[in-house]
C-alpha cells in the first residue's frame, strides 16, 4: 500500500515519456492532494493504469492527458481492478477511446469532478462494470466520433448502475440526431437503479422501441396525430390517444438525456421523425397544458422521469411540473387529447412500455 499524502505533491509528465505515468499491477494506492499533469504530451498509454485498487480523495486532480490511440486519456482500470473517488477531480484529458475514465472494473464515486474530457467514443467516464455514484459532477465532457457518448457510457452484460445524487449534464456527443438524445447519459447494463425507482430492463433509445399503452385499455396508445393539422417535417404536430395499429406514428424511442440531483431524466422521440420529441407546450405547469410533439431542444418542457405505478406501469411526468402525462377526462375514445394534469394514482396516467419492433 502506497499513499502520496504528505510526500508527493506534484508529478508532470515529461516530454520523452509516452508510457503511463504511474501503472499500478497489485496492492493499493492511495493519492490526496496531488497533481498528476500529463502536460498536454501526446503518449500512448494514460496517465495512471492499473489493475488493482485505486481511491482517489479529495485535492487530487489528473490533467491535461494527451493519449490519441489508446482507451483513456485519464485513468484506465483493468477488469481486476476498482476504483473510488472520494473527492478530486479528472478533467481536461484527451483519450482516443474515452477522455477521462475507463473502468473495467468497479467504479465507486462518493464524490469529485470529471470535467471538459475529450474522447473519441465517450467524452467523460466508459464503464463496462458495475457503477455507484453518490455525488458527482458529470460537466462538459465531449465525444467526437460517430455513436458517441458525451457525459458516461455504462456498459456490459449485467452491469448495474446505481445513481443516488449528483449531476451528469452539459456533455456533448457529435453523432446523428438520435444520439445527440443520448448525449449525456448511455445505459446499456441491465438495470438503472436511482434513488427515485428501480426500472428493469433498462430503456435505451438507440436499440429499442416502444408503444406507450394505457391502464384503461391496453388497446390504446400514445399517438402522433399525423393528419392535415400536423407537419412531422418540422415537428410540431398533437399528440392524443388512438387504437394501436402499429403505425410509426405510435412507435416511441426513450433516450437517457440527463441525470441531475440523483433523478434521471428522459427524452421521448417518435420514430416518424426521429428529430422530435414528445414536448410539454411552452414548458408550462397549469393542468391540463397539451403535450405535443416538437422539435427536439435543451428545455425541461422535453425532460420527464418515470415512477412506477405498479403491475408493469409508469407514471411519465414532467421535469418543472412535477405532473403526470394524462389521457384528458380518462376517456378512451380515438382522438382523446394527451396532456399533463396533477398526479392522482388514475388510470388515465398509468403507462405500460411495450417493446415493438422499428
Amino acid at each position: 500500500s502506497y499513499s502520496t499524502t504528505g510526500a508527493i505533491n506534484s508529478v508532470i509528465r515529461g516530454s520523452s515519456l509516452t508510457a503511463s505515468m504511474i501503472n499500478q499491477t497489485k496492492g493499493t494506492l492511495t493519492m490526496k492532494n496531488i497533481t498528476i499533469n500529463g502536460n498536454n504530451v501526446t503518449a500512448k498509454d494514460s496517465i495512471l493504469t492499473s489493475q488493482s485498487t485505486v481511491t482517489i480523495e479529495s485535492g487530487t486532480t489528473i490533467k491535461n492527458a494527451k493519449n490519441s490511440t489508446g482507451d483513456a486519456g485519464g485513468i484506465f482500470i483493468a477488469e481486476s481492478g476498482k476504483l473510488t473517488m472520494n473527492g478530486g477531480s479528472v478533467s481536461n484529458n484527451i483519450g482516443g477511446g474515452t477522455g477521462g475514465i475507463v473502468v473495467y472494473g468497479t467504479l465507486t464515486i462518493n464524490s469529485g469532478d470529471i470535467l471538459n474530457n475529450t474522447g473519441g467514443g465517450v467524452g467523460g467516464v466508459a464503464v463496462i462494470g458495475n457503477v455507484t455514484i453518490k455525488n458527482v459532477n458529470i460537466k462538459g465532457n465531449k465525444a467526437t466520433s460517430e455513436a458517441s457518448t458525451g457525459g458516461m457510457y455504462v456498459g456490459g452484460s449485467g452491469s448495474i448502475f446505481n445513481i443516488y445524487g449528483g449531476n451528469i449534464t452539459g456533455n456533448t456527443g457529435t453523432a446523428d440526431t438520435l444520439t445527440q438524445l443520448n448525449e449525456i447519459v448511455e445505459q446499456h447494463g441491465d438495470r438503472v437503479i436511482t434513488n427515485d425507482y428501480t426500472m428493469s430492463p433498462t430503456f435505451s433509445h438507440n436499440s429499442n422501441y416502444y408503444k406507450l399503452v394505457s391502464a384503461l385499455d391496453n388497446n390504446k396508445a400514445i399517438s402522433i396525430q399525423n393528419d392535415s393539422n400536423c407537419n412531422v417535417s418540422s415537428g410540431n404536430c398533437n399528440v392524443w390517444l388512438w387504437s394501436y395499429t402499429g403505425d410509426n406514428t405510435q412507435k416511441w424511442g426513450i433516450g437517457l438525456e440527463s441525470v441531475i440531483n440523483g433523478k434521471t431524466y428522459y427524452k421521448f422521440y417518435n420514430v416518424l421523425s426521429s428529430d422530435s420529441c414528445m414536448d410539454v407546450f411552452d414548458n408550462a405547469t397549469a393542468n391540463s397544458t397539451n403535450v405535443q410533439q416538437y422539435r427536439c431542444n435543451s428545455t425541461d418542457g422535453q425532460r420527464f422521469y418515470l415512477e412506477s405505478a405498479g403491475s408493469g406501469y409508469y407514471y411519465i411526468k414532467h421535469k418543472t411540473s412535477n405532473k403526470c402525462v394524462d389521457i384528458s377526462s380518462a376517456l378512451t375514445d380515438n382522438g382523446t387529447n394527451i396532456q399533463i394534469y396533477t398526479c392522482n394514482q388514475s388510470n388515465a396516467q398509468k403507462w405500460k412500455f411495450v417493446s415493438v419492433s422499428a
